[in-house]
């Protein structure tokens, strides 16, 4: 093969020739659509029809393709979409950023300070040099006696570090229905610094499980031991009472089930099963003897047995200083196999979250927050709505309405946790402000915790959602609008390219469940195992050294390695295909070469920004200046801006309906209405009342999926009255349908010859014109011709007539006579151009006669013809049979 042509393929191959190619075919047409807005210009200049077009997507997905010289117009479609886009943005960035400070009003890093001090407390942790927890005293529970031990000379110790006698912070006076006195209780601090205090009492309880509910001893097994105990699921769970018969009578009601009512828990997960809110309970006493006492007879008694699955310590504490409050429960779960881990899980709120009370400080900055949030996503919600309204369908065809929709739902189902979490609060009697802190009270908050706790994580994504969806306006800015557009190109691809990954993932999930389910950690679950190879992907994959031990089986390390090869040399670089392909396309569509930015010919490739104009514009329309400059002389009267469409000449009239044929296609297959014969079928069907978008689109589901009949395949006979055109122009001259000067103006810009035709450019001209010769008497024209003199008059006035120029009698006859010589001529040239329209007009209709006579005649021959035809053929059989016989 000569090396040439190899070059030349080389070349071709590269990106520059790619983008090159892509080029030159779009030049050509063949490469892209054009731009819905440059099709619709004609559409646009209707401005008594321009509504339907107000709101829609096209404008924010080819933003860079508005015709700025039709902004400075303000009655313009371009304008008025462009003033809906600057206030929609105006809005939003207001709302976001609203938002935006609410959030960090909303949280604080004290928050994360208190809980890392409740967690590092109550474990029992020592802090590092580089501040950070080890070697913590609560991950020494590993069985049922280091968790008694840990509970009388750990955790006790940690909750009676003051006596409430001595703490003095609040006099509760509890009155009892018997006595005439009442006893004043007192919370107490717990922890040396004196900044916490304990709310409420200590609740434990703990969830057991049925011997030999869900499980059972093998055969082979049940001669040495007959007992099992499962899991902890609802059929394996235990409700019955468990105290021995010589149990203390003051603990005998830890030993005795009690409904979520009563012990006021909340479901917990743990790391082996979910645990519900009911149990086995009691509460520790007030005096630190009295609850080593009861503690050490709960553990002789085995209140703790191989029975139990979950032991859970729930209580509350609150820093006075900053105002948060901490839920702490300790969870010691016991799984079947014998383990015995513990989990602290402490939730933190801030007080002021409890109740929506407008108090001074930082509670009134906070409700005042609320209410204006509140408010702005109810304006956001009514704008949502009538821009559903206004594009129906369209709607859910644009990305970025799916992301209002978005924000929409996450925004109310905040604001519904954050109002569930208030009705809990005030409801809860234990939280009342005459109760709440009552050391002989528990206070349950794990609920409310939980329910802000989930407001948080939705509030996280709303924030999210809101802030992705700037990239929507920041499109209004030429140095973001490339890449946003590219993208909002792959965007879809993406999503199915995140699909094709899901089902990757998981079929390598499943065989690294099965082949290290048993050995690592990691992979136990198959969730777990789907999860690890996501952050696998971006971590990278680690090699661990007993994979590749003597005696070791080859499966994990073949799996490995067939994970690497797919996902890091083959799937890693479709996506970046996908982005690369993106971006090539949309930089061709949308950046000019260097011959089109030369190009003086293409006022959209060096125009100014949109928005900017629309804001010059919309500014100097506030103040009472139009930017649009047209003289009197062609802006014409407010009754000259339209024509009855009657009153033009015939041919003036095809090519405005050729036109507006044409704009009408447009427009349907932009706003994705119907076609005109769907439309005449569904009007024949006796639906006269506006379609629905449910309507509409059944309608193109049917037309869609209609097979073909043989009247489809069958030529129509020739028609027998009129043609189309002709019953369309007979209807005209009896309609007051009226062509505006735009689409006028427009007409004679696009036809050379009609220009020629009627002797001028102007629209305005053409409407004067025949709108004289259409008077039936002179005094419209005089009332006409009094109010532009009047008018005339009354500009001359505005700017002064304080001119003094001596009048020459000759210059003024000479004057006189020639703009009389030239009207004359103007007049004689009219009347011989209008007899010369006149009599193609006649030697038109003769040949529509002529025509339709023809038709006519081949009508009557055919006709003839099917009359003739049997007789003949019976004539001939006749002589046939005669001949034959003869």
């Amino acid at each position: 093969m000569p090396p040439r042509p190899r070059q030349k393929r080389d070349e071709l191959s590269t990106r520059a020739g790619v983008v090159s190619r892509l080029r030159t075919l779009k030049k050509s047409g063949l490469f892209g659509r054009p731009s819905p807005l440059k099709n619709l210009e004609d559409a646009f200049e209707e401005e008594r029809d321009v509504d339907r077009f107000i709101g829609d997507k096209m404008f924010w997905q080819h933003f860079e393709d508005i015709d700025v010289r039709r902004i400075y117009r303000t009655s313009s479609c371009e304008y008025r979409n462009l003033k809906l886009m600057f206030f929609e943005s105006t809005f939003y960035i207001i709302l976001l950023a609203v938002l935006t400070s609410f959030v960090f009003e909303l949280l604080d890093r004290q928050v994360y300070e208190t809980r890392r001090e409740q967690l590092q407390y109550w474990g029992g942790c020592d802090i590092s040099s580089n501040n950070e927890m080890q070697s913590c005293r609560i991950n020494t529970v590993v069985d049922i006696q280091s968790y008694w031990e840990w509970m009388i000379g750990d955790f006790v110790p940690l909750a009676f570090t003051h006596d409430s006698k001595d703490a003095n912070i609040a006099r509760i006076q509890t009155a009892y229905p018997d006595n005439e006195f009442g006893i004043t209780f007192s919370p107490r601090y717990v922890g040396a610094s004196e900044m916490t205090v304990l709310l409420g009492s200590i609740r434990v309880r703990q969830q057991r499980v049925g011997m030999g509910r869900g499980c059972k001893v093998s055969s082979q097994f049940r001669h040495i031991f007959s007992q099992c105990y499962a899991g902890f699921d609802s059929s394996s769970k235990s409700m019955d009472g468990f105290a021995l018969r010589w149990t203390p009578s003051y603990i005998k009601s830890a030993f005795v089930h009690a409904p979520e009512t009563d012990t006021k828990g909340v479901p917990l997960a743990g790391s082996v099963a979910e645990y519900h809110g009911d149990g086995f309970y009691f509460d520790v006493p007030q005096n630190r003897t009295e609850a080593e006492m009861m503690l050490q007879d709960l553990w002789t008694w085995q209140w703790v047995d191989r029975a139990t699955r979950a032991i859970v310590i729930e209580y509350s504490t609150l820093n006075v200083n900053v105002n948060i409050i901490t839920n702490n429960r300790i969870l010691f779960e016991s799984d079947p196999s014998g383990g015995f881990r513990a989990d602290h899980q402490a939730q933190v709120v801030r007080a002021l979250l409890l109740s929506a009370s407008p108090a001074a400080g930082v509670e009134l900055g906070m409700f005042i927050y609320q209410v204006v949030l509140v408010l702005l996503f109810l304006g956001y919600n009514a704008f949502v709505f009538w821009l559903l309204g206004k594009t129906q369908h369209k709607f859910f065809t644009y990305g970025w309405n799916w992301c209002d929709i978005a924000i929409l739902i996450l925004f109310y189902a905040t604001l519904w946790t954050r109002i569930q979490a208030y009705v809990k609060a005030s409801s809860e009697e234990a939280l009342s402000p005459a109760v709440i802190g009552h050391p002989e009270e528990f206070m349950p908050l794990a609920g409310i915790c939980q329910t802000l706790a989930l407001s948080n994580q939705l509030l996280s994504f709303l924030v999210l959602i809101a802030w992705v969806k700037v990239l929507k306006y920041l499109s209004l800015i030429g140095f973001f609008r490339l890449l946003i557009r590219v993208l909002e190109r792959c965007a879809a691809e993406l999503m199915v390219f995140a699909a094709l990954l899901l089902v990757l993932f998981f079929a390598f999930a499943v065989p690294f469940f099965v082949a290290l389910g048993v050995t690592d950690g990691d992979f136990v679950t198959l969730p777990g195992s789907f999860l690890v190879l996501f952050f696998m992907l971006v971590q990278g994959m680690t090699m661990k050294d007993e994979w590749f031990e003597p005696g070791r089986s080859a499966t994990v390390p073949l799996l490995a390695l067939a994970y690497m090869l797919l996902v890091y040399f083959v799937i890693l670089n479709i996506f970046m295909a996908i982005v690369l392909d993106a971006y090539t396309i949309v930089y061709i569509l949308h950046q000019p070469d260097k011959s089109e930015r030369d190009s003086k010919d293409n006022p959209q490739v060096s125009k100014k920004n949109s928005m900017i104009v629309f804001i010059y514009t919309y500014y100097h329309h506030l103040k009472g200046i139009s930017l649009v400059k047209e003289f009197e002389e062609e802006l014409g009267l407010p009754d000259e801006q339209s024509i009855e469409v009657k009153y033009l000449p015939g041919l003036v009239v095809k090519k405005w309906l050729e036109k507006k044929k044409s704009m009408q296609r447009v427009v349907e297959q932009t706003l994705g209405e119907l076609p005109h014969t769907a439309k005449s079928h569904w009007n024949k069907s006796g639906a006269d009342k506006k379609m629905g978008t449910w309507a509409k689109a059944q309608a193109s589901l049917k037309q869609a999926m209609a097979l073909p009949s043989m009247t489809d395949f069958t030529p129509k006979p020739p028609s027998d009255g009129v043609n189309e055109d002709m019953q369309t122009l007979e209807g005209i001259e009896n309609s007051k349908e009226a062509v505006s000067r735009f689409q006028l103006q427009r007409i004679l810009d696009e036809d050379k010859t009609l220009r020629l035709l009627l002797g001028t450019s102007r629209a305005i001209d053409v409407i004067r014109r025949f709108k004289k010769s259409s008077a039936v008497d002179g005094v419209d024209e005089v009332s006409r011709l009094q109010e532009s003199v009047f008018r005339k008059l009354d500009r001359l006035e505005k700017q002064g007539l304080d001119i003094d120029v001596e009048e020459v009698p000759e210059v003024t006859e000479i004057s006189a006579r020639l703009s009389d010589s030239l009207n004359e001529v103007q007049n004689q040239w009219r009347q011989e151009l209008t007899a010369v329209l006149e009599m193609a007009s006649q030697l038109s209709e003769g040949l529509i006669e002529l025509t339709q006579g023809l038709e006519k005649v081949g009508q009557n021959h055919n006709a003839m013809l099917d009359q003739l035809g049997p007789t003949d053929s019976y004539t001939g059989s006749g002589s046939q049979s005669g001949s034959s016989q003869g």
